[in-house]
């Protein structure tokens, strides 16, 4: 018993800091917003970090947990088939949603904001589509109780993600387009390097019968999870259209600094 509880804190503390530097280290952007983003720019930023989180949960489809459930192996599937089916359907289903996205932001997207931001939005969904297939090897880590490759992935995505934003910024004058263009480039580095450390487990052994149960068992968890996002998001998407960008701002900076002490005392708890 005590090497299971020694084993068990070893591995949450592990994703305990996984977790904080996921919403923690979000604050060391402020001194790039604070010193090279306009207040209107910052809120139209906040804007589609808002949607990319919506449909990063929404093309996730929950797989994380249904990995943990049907890669056990007492469920009687092999880890090969749990994830060429969930990965295989995942890039079937969020290509298709990914590609009315983006013909909806095309058709719709300067109407509804009145600028032009198709690049914007077009930045947004593939980050969303890559945050979602990256759910699959954190699935896998977790399951297979590798937590250093699990802290790897995540840490690798926070690095870049700051580094190219601030190189964009500095000496490109990107405003709200440096941070895009970073998340997209880090988030896209995090994910090939997940893939690489469960690359053993990469096979062409698509079970539509397992792929059908495991979405169906994410349904669950996303609706959840959907409903979360969107009661901690619709603040500033409504207030686009009932106040300006720079109410946007104001609101995102106050939710950036409460990451911080989210990121300490509560999302630990979520493990």
């Amino acid at each position: 018993m005590l090497k299971q509880l020694k084993g068990l804190f070893k591995d949450s503390s592990i994703y305990g800091l996984g977790e904080f530097m996921n919403k923690g280290t979000q604050v060391l952007f402020l001194p790039l917003i604070f010193r090279y983003l306009p207040t209107e720019d910052f809120g139209i930023l906040e804007y589609f970090l808002t949607f990319k989180n919506l449909f990063a949960v929404a093309l996730g489809w929950g797989v994380i947990t249904s990995i943990q459930r049907f890669g056990d192996e007492r469920e009687g599937h092999s880890l090969k088939s749990v994830v060429s089916s969930s990965l295989y359907s995942m890039i079937f289903i969020d290509l298709v949603i990914s590609l009315l996205l983006c013909v909806g932001a095309y058709f719709w997207m300067d109407d509804l904001l009145g600028e032009n931001l198709f690049e914007a939005s077009l930045i947004t969904i593939i980050t969303s589509f890559l945050f979602a297939l990256r759910s699959i090897p954190f699935g896998i880590l977790r399951l297979k109780r590798e937590p250093t490759k699990y802290l790897i992935v995540s840490f690798s995505n926070i690095i870049i993600y700051l580094l190219i934003t601030s190189i964009l910024i500095v000496n490109f004058n990107l405003t709200f387009m440096a941070f895009l263009y970073g998340g997209l480039i880090g988030i896209s580095v995090s994910t090939l390097l997940g893939y690489i450390y469960v690359s053993e487990l990469l096979s062409f052994n698509l079970n539509l019968g397992l792929a059908k149960r495991m979405y169906v068992f994410g349904a669950s968890v996303l609706t959840t999870s959907l409903c979360f996002v969107l009661l901690t998001s619709t603040s500033r998407l409504f207030l686009s259209f009932y106040g300006s960008f720079v109410d946007v701002a104001i609101v995102g900076i106050a939710i950036k600094l409460s990451l911080f002490v989210g990121a300490i005392l509560v999302a630990p708890f979520g493990l």
